[in-house]
């Protein structure tokens, strides 16, 4: 069987195993027994088109704060969402425990929606969804212990506090996150998804002559090895130290590097743009512009389910629809918009697998996996760029290490974007003085026009937001306000 286990997060099929290794199915028998006994109570009401959706949430959270403060939590939730129809209307309803027939049925008749003359069926995707599932793969999630992760997190966190001008570790922590996804009915449709991963985070602040500088990382592990927690404290560390002294620099023109943190957090803020809602309603600066050219030739974003530095494993959505690879941008060219169930009807095209709810308790919307930027360079044979390269290529310009209010300073209807951002200023291929409280500008379907070149050095966003995952890139000249 193929395995799941990849760098940055694990899919989890069929069944999880709990901390002494035992099989934990998705759903247990009480669960399934009182699902059982409320659909029958439910058809016998009247009530049609039933079905039942069961989240589980798994976290596991290890942190150190200072040189003194430790912090062990681990929570486990579960949200049922429960809806059916009566009389040409729909009702759901939302539940933190398996609720008895009666108050069900009250809560459904409390919260119903009419749904006019006819109510479709919705299309039975059982078949499609078990495939894309996987039933027959059965693959573990690796829980490790608090006292193992605090050994190794204090130990990455000393290392760090040796990094000279180091003067807080404000935040160093380990989080293992595990979610399950089961859906029941109507009729015979039912499917399982689950997505997990494990991420290192770490929040650290220098200062020296009374200036203080701050850095924060991020990075995902399918376990938690020897060095793995030390080379991103060090490296946050580092960057911490890097920023001290920054100051204003002047206006103007300048050339680029945005770090992949940067990029990722910029691309995830736009990803908004392919949805094919805000195509249709012009609320998007690509409405009209498919089978366009809206970025260089050699750039290309894709959507990859099953992406080995991606966080979400999904191979169904939240409609039993199967999430296939694909291309959002290929050759600088824009693909493909992402649709919905609902949305893909009205619009008399096939569903792109990308109905999701951002939680168990909202509507489907339109959603994503996992996002990577690439160039074409890396779907080839031609040798990768590093950052390196991107300097030297660059040789006079500015290194944007960090973004501030990415979402309050971007307009996914016009593409333009004003981001107040931090880094240093690149002479002769070369890293120098540290700069902040600055200003750059522009278009970002431009700026994908305009790309020189593209890195190696592949990051993820943040756990709390979308899967997007990006490398270092030199964007050409931009507008910068400083002094």
């Amino acid at each position: 069987k193929r395995s799941y286990l990849y760098w940055g997060r694990t899919a989890y099929r069929k069944s999880i195993r709990d901390d002494s290794g035992r099989r934990r199915d998705m759903l247990d028998c009480r669960e399934q027994k009182t699902i059982e006994k409320l659909s029958e109570e439910l058809e016998k009401a009247g009530y049609t088109h039933i079905s039942f959706q069961v989240v589980h949430t798994k976290s596991r959270t290890t942190s150190v704060r200072g040189h003194k403060s430790v912090k062990k939590q681990d929570s486990e939730d579960a949200v049922y969402v429960i809806e059916a129809a009566h009389d040409g209307k729909k009702g759901k309803s939302y539940w933190t425990a398996l609720p008895g027939a009666e108050d069900l049925i009250t809560m459904l008749r409390e919260n119903m929606e009419s749904l006019g003359e006819k109510y479709e069926e919705d299309v039975d995707n059982s078949e499609n969804s078990k495939e894309a599932c996987g039933e027959d793969e059965k693959v573990q999630f690796m829980w490790e212990n608090h006292e193992t992760v605090m050994k190794k997190l204090a130990e990455a966190k000393e290392e760090a506090y040796q990094v000279p001008n180091i003067d807080l570790v404000d935040y160093l922590g380990y989080e293992q996150y595990l979610e399950e996804i089961y859906v029941l009915g109507p009729g015979d449709k039912r499917f399982m998804d689950a997505t997990g991963y494990h991420s290192l985070r770490a929040d650290l602040k220098a200062e020296k002559d009374g200036q203080a500088s701050y850095a924060r990382g991020c990075c995902y592990v399918s376990e938690l090895a020897d060095d793995s927690a030390k080379k991103l404290a060090c490296e946050t560390a580092k960057e911490a130290r890097a920023g001290l002294g920054a100051e204003p620099i002047a206006s103007g023109q300048y050339p680029v590097i945005l770090k992949n943190s940067v990029m990722a957090e910029l691309l995830e803020a736009y990803i908004p743009a392919f949805y094919a809602d805000r195509i249709k309603n012009e609320r998007s600066a690509l409405a009209g512009r498919e089978g366009d050219k809206i970025a260089s030739a050699n750039v290309s974003l894709k959507e990859v389910p099953d992406l080995r530095e991606g966080r979400v494993c999904r191979r169904i959505d939240d409609e039993g629809i199967p999430v296939k690879e694909k291309y959002l941008i290929k050759e600088g060219t824009f693909k493909t918009k992402l649709v919905n169930k609902e949305l893909a009807k009205k619009l008399k095209i096939e569903p792109t697998g990308n109905g999701f709810k951002q939680s168990p308790k909202s509507d489907v919307e339109i959603g994503i996996t996992n996002v990577i930027l690439q160039s074409e360079c890396d779907l080839g044979e031609k040798t990768e760029s590093s950052i390196l390269d991107l300097k030297k290529k660059m040789c006079h310009g500015i290194l944007v290490t960090d973004v501030d209010g990415v979402f309050a300073g971007i307009n996914v209807m016009t593409g333009t974007f004003s981001l107040i951002v931090k880094g240093r200023k690149i002479e002769n291929g070369q890293e120098t003085d540290a700069f902040c409280q600055v200003t750059i500008a522009g278009n970002f379907f431009d700026m994908l026009g305009q790309i020189q070149g593209i890195a190696n050095d592949y990051i993820s966003t943040y756990p709390d937001c979308a899967s997007v995952i990006a490398p270092s890139v030199y964007v050409g000249e931009l507008a910068v306000s400083g002094i």
